[in-house]
């Protein structure tokens, strides 16, 4: 199979995780612990979404900010928190989708794209903070997510409009 025959129009450049932040109060975990931690998802949000195009190429960013805490169910005390905020460079091909197009590919597929990147980096770095075990984001439906938070472009008539006044 040849890659061009199924490659996306839609594709992600680069990401980079602005801000990763991690609060811990488990040393030792009882020998339950690990089964029986309450995870709740905080918030996961759209921070930043911002687009643009050139000749050929619509240009977007977006940030997502994920919040999840787990307590164990034993002792409310022994509790992890973790915050990350990471961001994604996208790109689209103007002769395969209109600008319309490339946002909701933006919102949609980005966020799906940012999620499984910090799920995976989640998952990665509290396995190296917890004493026996890690935690693992759930996965998510990014189509009720989309549903919950409003979403709000930046483009560049956008930045000009505010620039002027």
């Amino acid at each position: 199979m040849k890659e061009q025959a199924i490659k996306s129009s839609f594709q992600l450049l680069s990401h980079c995780v602005e801000e990763l932040d991690i609060k811990n109060k488990i040393f030792i975990l009882d020998a339950d612990d690990s089964k029986t931690f309450k995870k709740t998802l905080k918030d996961v949000s759209i921070k930043d979404a911002n687009m643009h195009e050139d000749s050929e190429r619509f240009w977007g960013n977006l940030s997502l900010f994920i919040s999840i805490q787990c307590k164990s169910k034993s002792n409310s005390r022994k509790t992890i928190c973790v915050k990350i905020k990471i961001s994604g460079m996208f790109t689209g091909e103007k002769g395969s989708m209109d600008k319309e197009q490339f946002q909701n590919m933006l919102i949609t597929n980005g966020s799906a794209s940012l999620y499984s990147m910090a799920r995976a980096i989640i998952t990665t770095t509290t396995s190296q903070c917890l004493p026996s075990g890690h935690v693992t984001l759930p996965m998510v439906n990014v189509f009720q997510l989309l549903n919950s938070i409003n979403v709000s472009f930046k483009t560049d008539e956008t930045s000009d409009a505010a620039e002027s006044e």
